[in-house]
């Protein structure tokens, strides 16, 4: 069984019938959509249920249930991972590119390649969430270790970009999650940079240049088919929800991790070219020592449905060899 699956029988065994009753929820929102059902409603709901109303808990619901609409999977090439894991998020990345992302909830696997607050990380579900005010929004990750714990971490979502998002989160941490900080080996700084990590794999989804292909599609077409947000249809008798009988994984970088295999093996300054020209790391046909590392490129585009507006889009540029 895929961990986040295990997670999701847990929550149907312990409140039954809580996914009909948060789609009604949803039905009957306030919020914008990118949010399923925000966390703080969730807790009201389990409480007028006299049920345990934690935030800690409602915070896991959130994430599962907004997970379990379209229980999308998404897995990284080994050297593709390593390289996003690597890659800072630093200067003025608007909050906007977040509300890109290609389902409601995602599911990362990390395969033991990180650790945090002194266990090792197996993956991570990603999420928006509002509050009652409808002016406070988080990018919520909930931290799933090898113990097989959930840990739910809310990154605040500044204005002035996803950097200072990142330092007001770790500030508030340092008070409010202490006994978190207490178990990181390298403290505050490490927590940070761990943090920027995560956000870097969950910023690699919503990558122009992302590679990006459904497990078990048509080789002939494999990016024709691509997420969606939720699995909502309109039937006669109003809108309802599908969800897949089982999970659905995306598998992520796969040229690129064959094409950097290719490279290291022969160690040859064209598979390195090669490797650069592919994924746009740089326009001329020179050879370029590895001292420029990895980073995300701002542009802006036309919007899909507002082609007079223009929204903020990125591309990952690998480190220049």
């Amino acid at each position: 069984m895929v961990q986040p699956t295990r997670h999701l029988k847990r929550i149907e065994l312990a409140f039954p019938g809580i996914w009909r009753d948060l789609d009604a929820i949803y039905l009957a929102k306030s919020w914008p959509n990118w949010c399923y059902v925000p966390i703080q409603r969730i807790a009201r709901y389990l409480a007028k249920k006299g049920l345990d109303s934690r935030l800690d808990l409602s915070a896991q619901i959130a994430a599962l249930s907004a997970w379990r609409s379209t229980q999308g999977v998404y897995r990284f090439h080994p050297q593709l991972l390593r390289a996003i894991l690597r890659t800072p998020v630093r200067g003025r990345l608007p909050i906007k590119l977040l509300f890109l992302l290609p389902e409601w909830c995602v599911y990362l696997s990390l395969p033991r390649c990180i650790s945090i607050f002194g266990h090792q990380l197996i993956g991570f579900f990603a999420h928006l969430d509002i509050d009652d005010t409808l002016k406070h929004r988080e990018l919520r990750l909930l931290l799933e270790n090898s113990e097989g714990d959930l840990i739910p971490i809310p990154i605040i979502l500044a204005n002035d970009g996803l950097e200072s998002s990142i330092r007001k989160t770790i500030q508030k941490l340092s008070t409010k999650r202490a006994y978190l900080i207490q178990n990181e080996p390298g403290g505050l700084p490490a927590v940070q940079i761990k943090l920027g990590s995560l956000i870097s794999a969950v910023l690699y989804l919503i990558a122009e240049n992302r590679e990006l292909i459904m497990k078990g599609a048509d080789p002939e077409t494999p990016y024709s088919i691509l997420p969606k947000r939720s699995s909502e249809r309109e039937i006669k008798k109003g809108p309802r929800f599908f969800p897949p009988e089982n999970p659905v994984e995306w598998h992520l970088g796969q040229r690129f991790g064959t094409l950097m295999n290719k490279a290291q093996q022969c160690d040859s300054k064209a598979a390195l070219l090669a490797l650069q020209k592919e994924f746009n790391a740089v326009d001329s046909g020179s050879y370029i020592p590895p001292i420029h590392p990895a980073t995300w490129q701002l542009f802006w585009v036309a919007h899909e449905s507002h082609k007079t507006m223009k929204r903020p889009a990125i591309k990952w540029i690998p480190s220049k060899y």
